[in-house]
């Protein structure tokens, strides 16, 4: 009889591994609004120095709430041959306010670090580039791998700014 039972709770456990996973790892999420408008401007802040203040609107809200945005700068040389691409999330963000607020303050040097990474060294400086950017709201699943990769649509871009001072 205790074998019988042992038989039947592993035929339950494997019809719960079967039923229940498969819908959840293919459940698909909406993706998230984009934020709106999108501003960008050369500032000073007190403690981080020289660099450039972003900030955005988002209206997603209850199954929507964004949780930490990415910040995709775009960033052209001054003879327009060299466009750098990199992104800056909120997570990284260096002013200690929480990933979910809606704007960013990112310094210069912050900036140039990025861009190298993003170039493998080939500018690490973006003095003179013009820049614009783009934000997406991001909401990231817990620890599980459901719905790992965000589909969630990037706002139009800013008006550029520029050109970035040297530093």
């Amino acid at each position: 009889m205790k074998k019988l039972k042992q038989i039947n709770c592993m035929i339950l456990a494997a019809f719960f591994v079967v039923a229940i996973f498969p819908a959840r790892a293919n459940a698909k999420h909406d993706p998230l609004p984009a934020p709106t408008d999108v501003t960008a401007i050369l500032a000073t802040d007190a403690i981080l120095g020289d660099g450039v203040a972003v900030d955005w609107e988002y209206a997603g809200v209850d199954d929507q709430a964004a949780t930490k945005y990415s910040v995709e700068f775009e960033c052209t040389d001054p003879n327009e041959t060299i466009v750098v691409e990199f992104d800056i999330g909120t997570g990284d963000r260096l002013d200690g306010f929480p990933p979910d607020q809606t704007d960013l303050f990112v310094p210069l040097t912050q900036m140039d670090n990025a861009a190298a990474l993003a170039t493998f060294d080939a500018v690490t400086n973006l003095s003179g580039y013009t820049c614009e950017v783009k934000v997406k709201a991001l909401n990231p699943p817990s620890n599980n791998k459901v719905n790992k990769h965000q589909s969630n649509l990037f706002s139009v871009p800013s008006d550029p700014f520029g050109p970035i001072p040297a530093h």
